[in-house]
């Protein structure tokens, strides 16, 4: 559920930021695209350390992680190109194979900043990236690598200075490219600060909450209270006390949550998440925003995606952990 609702305010924050439609100061309060991220991320901490501590193999390790999101991923590039190519102004078809064979091989290699987009595609928009949501996923892929030897850190003797250390080391290196950035947050340094290891803390955090997880079930409403209150008074993603703060606040509200029986539709979250952006974008390329506020964009940009999240789970996403799982089975059988 909680995978859910973050993955609904990135589609919330983008349906205002990539159309420039206005919105409500309590919209834009809800809708902040930079906390439902580093929630994510903190989440991924939590939930991927526990992957990994139950795989005991770090082959098996690593291909569920890579069936998990890799093959969705795939698919929502094909299907960003496929819409690139649709409504391309241009009208030259060896330009734009060459283009179509760069972004693939870019985005399928996790490096979207260096073919964002196809020639003549959503030239008129506010952004011309097809899926403006593809560079967090260099980030997480890179934690999955990064994760069994932090794991060796902060499981050591000296676990909780090295978790410290590892904190500070996002901390210091978003403040550090911070502190040259304007105050839009849009040039090169504001990118930089955004880039590993700038979102490290929210990883450690999670994973470190993960092996003491039965405290967090017992003090998960104090946690709540506390770092709720800290997120309320407008914490900055990049803050010192953000990645404790926003990785609490999202795991214990996790565990107190309504447990509502969305997963029997199937795990759609990521799905939502990689393919939302072509969509809001082909609205506004199709003029969609014209006269239509902010809520009933929203509205009809989870319409349309609703139905491509379940497809994606249901004969992509699905199939692929099945298949890793019968792999890890068999890997099994055949040590015994």
């Amino acid at each position: 559920m909680v995978r859910l609702i973050l993955a609904s305010m990135v589609v919330a924050y983008h349906s205002y930021v990539m159309t420039g439609l206005s919105a409500p100061a309590w919209y834009s309060t809800i809708a902040r695209g930079d906390l439902a991220v580093a929630g994510f991320f903190g989440l991924s901490g939590y939930m991927v350390t526990g992957s990994y501590d139950r795989a005991r193999d770090v082959k098996v390790y690593f291909l569920s992680r890579l069936c998990r999101i890799y093959p969705a991923y795939a698919a929502s590039i094909m299907f960003a190109l496929i819409i690139g190519l649709s409504v391309s102004t241009l009208r030259e078809p060896m330009v734009l194979f060459v283009s179509s064979i760069r972004y693939l091989l870019a985005n399928l290699s996790l490096m979207n900043t260096f073919q964002p987009t196809i020639p003549g595609a959503f030239e008129h928009n506010i952004h011309q990236e097809i899926n403006t949501a593809w560079w967090t996923l260099k980030i997480e892929v890179a934690f999955y690598f990064i994760l069994p030897g932090m794991l060796v850190l902060i499981r050591g003797r000296k676990g909780v200075i090295w978790a410290i250390l590892i904190y500070m080391l996002g901390y210091a290196w978003s403040m550090g490219w911070n502190r040259f950035s304007d105050t839009n947050h849009i040039n090169f340094y504001a990118r930089m600060a955004r880039q590993l290891p700038g979102w490290t803390g929210y990883f450690a955090v999670g994973a470190s909450a993960y092996f003491s997880r039965e405290h967090l079930m017992r003090f998960r409403w104090p946690i709540v209270f506390f770092s709720g209150y800290i997120v309320a008074l407008g914490v900055q993603t990049f803050d010192l006390v953000a990645p404790l703060a926003i990785t609490m606040l999202v795991l214990s509200v996790g565990l107190i949550g309504p447990h509502v029986p969305v997963n029997r539709f199937g795990d759609i979250s990521f799905g939502i998440y990689v393919y939302h952006s072509p969509i809001i974008q082909l609205l506004i390329w199709s003029k969609m925003t014209g006269g239509v506020g902010i809520l009933l964009f929203f509205a009809l940009t989870m319409t349309l995606i609703l139905p491509i999240a379940w497809l994606s789970w249901t004969f992509i996403e699905r199939p692929a952990m099945e298949w890793a799982k019968a792999r890890h089975k068999a890997r099994r059988s055949a040590m015994v």
